[in-house]
């Protein structure tokens, strides 16, 4: 791609995750100018005029036809996400669509296909590839601190509906549809998406073999709030996953065991403030600490910056989140008919590469 000053970006989307990530982050970047956004809700776009001075289009085809956009943010419900892709890569936009990537594996080789055809680049903003925690855990991991790790546990654990109230402060949108089916909501699919994401990208063997086991309780009867899946990795490594939303105590986030130790990690870390809860790692010489040190989650975009002047690729390749929607196909699959379910069965198509 040719060198470029500026990144002229569009965003679909003035909710949550346009608010907490993708606007602060934008508007910090010197290399990225926020041309457009896009919204249905009325509200929302006045509030985006007001508070970030920009272009707002309430039609997604217009949207898409302005030629000052050269970069497109997708931050809608991940049922939308999909459709929303292939029309701006179609309209020759490069794309960050949010975790999930879509809702079946068949979703995503079509968007990986618009992606193809139109020469432009699709990626993913699996923004926990940078949490300090998981950093910290795949950093002791891989320098051997344990020896060699063949369990892996990961969890994200808490007592919330996750609906904490209209987004941006327009009392028109409906944050109720985290709770409600048609939207892709869901633990699974949500933090799911991130959890597994990290355990791919941390354990270097090719996942084989996934069981999972959900449950629609305490918020919602439509989506599930509670999931637990295991991965089991062609070198004989399992992964143990679970999320809870209802959870009124929590299991350590990270727990890992290898021939020599383990560690544990109690609570999630913060994104920017140092953490007072290390990693505890016991081996036969005693146990000690491992700091874990804040994250700039801002690299997500800096890699962008860097692949559109030419200079980098992308860290969270679409062959990455694929394998990511790959076993999230195949906890549902499991939970349905309460079996095992082998990933070499799935879908032999060779976009993975761990």
């Amino acid at each position: 791609m040719a060198t470029r000053k500026i990144i002229r970006t569009g965003i679909v989307g003035v909710g949550s995750a346009s608010l907490r990530f993708h606007l602060p982050m934008l508007s910090q970047l010197e290399a990225f100018e926020l041309s457009a956004v896009c919204d249905i809700t009325e509200a929302r776009r006045r509030f985006a005029e007001k508070e970030y001075k920009v272009k707002t289009y309430g039609n997604l085809s217009q949207f898409l036809a302005d030629p000052k956009i050269d970069l497109v943010v997708i931050a809608t419900p991940p049922s939308s996400h999909h459709s929303i892709s292939i029309q701006a890569m179609d309209a020759r936009k490069h794309v960050i669509v949010e975790k999930p990537i879509a809702l079946s594996v068949r979703e995503v080789d079509e968007m990986i296909a618009a992606s193809e055809r139109n020469k432009v680049f699709l990626t993913v903003h699996h923004n926990k590839r940078w949490d300090p925690d998981y950093v910290a855990v795949k950093n002791a991991i891989n320098t051997g601190k344990i020896g060699e790790v063949f369990n892996i546990q990961s969890r994200h654990m808490i007592y919330s509906s996750l609906v904490t109230g209209p987004a941006s402060g327009v009392p028109d949108f409906d944050p109720e549809w985290r709770l409600r089916e048609g939207y892709g909501a869901g633990a699974l699919s949500e933090w799911g998406s991130h959890i597994i994401d990290q355990l791919l990208q941390m354990v270097l063997s090719k996942p084989e073999i996934v069981y999972g086991d959900i449950h629609n309780v305490v918020w919602s009867k439509d989506i599930d709030t509670h999931f637990k899946c295991l991965i089991k990795f062609e070198n004989n490594l399992l992964a143990e996953v679970e999320v809870a939303y209802m959870a009124q105590y929590a299991l350590p986030s990270w727990f890992a065991l290898g021939d020599k130790g383990a560690l544990i990690k109690e609570k999630r870390s913060p994104h920017k403030d140092p953490d007072p809860d290390p990693l505890r790692i016991r081996t036969e010489k005693g146990e000690f600490l491992w700091e874990v040190q804040p994250s700039d989650r801002t690299e997500f975009y800096l890699n962008v910056q860097a692949v559109f002047e030419g200079k980098d690729e992308l860290i969270v390749k679409p062959n990455h989140a694929r394998m990511v929607m790959q076993v999230i196909d195949a906890v549902r699959e499991s939970a349905n008919y309460r079996r095992s379910v082998s990933l070499k069965t799935c879908d032999e198509k060779e976009h993975y590469k761990p």
